[in-house]
Parts: C-alpha cells; structure tokens; sequence
C-alpha cells in the first residue's frame, strides 16, 4: 500500500492481516462489516477505517469490496476489492464539525439571537436567545418560515419588500442576526 509509505502494495490481503492494523477503535466496525460481507449479509462491503502509516501516522482508508467466491455450503473462500485514501475527506469534516461547533458556542454565549434560513427561508438553525426573544422553541420553528408566524397580511408586505431590496437573498442561505433590544422596541 504506497499511500502508507510502503515500496509497493501486496497482491493478496487477508482480512485478518489487515484487522491487526487498524486502529484499535476502528477495529470492531470494520470486523462487523468484514463478517457481515462473509456470511452474505451485505453484497458489498464498506467500511472507514484508520491504519499506521510507515511514518506512523494514522491514515484515513476507505475499504470496499465483495465475495467472489464461495464454497458448496456459502463459506466464503475470496474476495476482491479495493482500498482508498479518505484522509484529506477526514481532516475536512473534522475541521468543519470543529468549526460549527465553535459557531455554535459562541452563538450561545452570545447575547444576540442568530438564526439561518435555507433559501426557501425556512429556519435550520436557531441560538437559544431566540426561544426568549420570540417566545417559540426551538423545535417548534426549525423547518418553517417566519412568515408562518407573522399576523396575517404582514407575509405580503414583508416579500414585497425583499423583492424590492434582497431580491438575491431568495437565491442562497443567508445567516442574519439581530439585537434583542431592538426586537423589543
């Protein structure tokens, strides 16, 4: 496996040869989806795991493959696949779930309320300032418009209005924050 630092990659892999290098708390799902595969639970089998490097560095792997032969009583006897270098796929996630979880915490520490809208302007995310300010939970407006809580005939003034102004913020998400105070006024 070169992508590891090794000279050249071997032919033929047992399960088992490869099971001895995954990390150790990888170690149970990929065993789970390597039996799975065997007895013929699943056509194919996927599994994500880590494995040292020469380097000894852990890397990010992807492993797919399928049993291409059986034996009189079902037994597997081979399988054929490959292996793929998921790291750099990883490190992003990692980083993006760290930096979302950052947005998060400073947005509940915040004195502000945030909220996001997808482009439909329907609410995926909502600080728990938002709960005080608008008296709604959260739960209860996530996937709704704020039109749906407007008075009637206040959604007609408020879309004329975008249209006027925002005419390019129906086309993408848009984060947007307010004052409390000013919600109050």
């Amino acid at each position: 496996m070169r992508f590891l630092g090794h000279g050249r990659s071997p032919e033929i892999t047992s399960g088992a040869d490869l099971l001895s290098i995954v990390h150790p708390d990888d170690r149970d799902a990929y065993k789970e989806a390597l039996v799975r595969a065997l007895k013929g639970d699943t056509p194919l089998l996927t599994t994500e795991f880590r494995i040292r490097t020469q380097a000894q560095e852990w890397k990010w792997l992807q492993g797919r493959g399928r049993v291409i032969e059986r034996d009189a009583k079902g037994r597997a006897l081979r399988m054929s696949g490959t292996v793929a270098d998921i790291d750099a796929q990883k490190r992003a996630e990692a980083a993006l779930a760290e930096r979302e979880q950052r947005f998060h915490d400073v947005a509940e520490a915040s004195a502000e309320y945030l909220w996001e809208t997808d482009a439909a302007w329907r609410y995926t995310y909502l600080s728990e300032r938002v709960e005080t300010v608008l008296g709604y939970p959260r739960a209860e407006l996530l996937g709704r418009t704020p039109q749906e809580l407007m008075p009637l005939g206040e959604p007609r003034e408020v879309a004329a209005w975008l249209a006027k102004h925002a005419p390019e913020a129906r086309r993408s998400a848009t984060w947007c924050t307010a004052r409390s105070r000013a919600r109050a006024a």
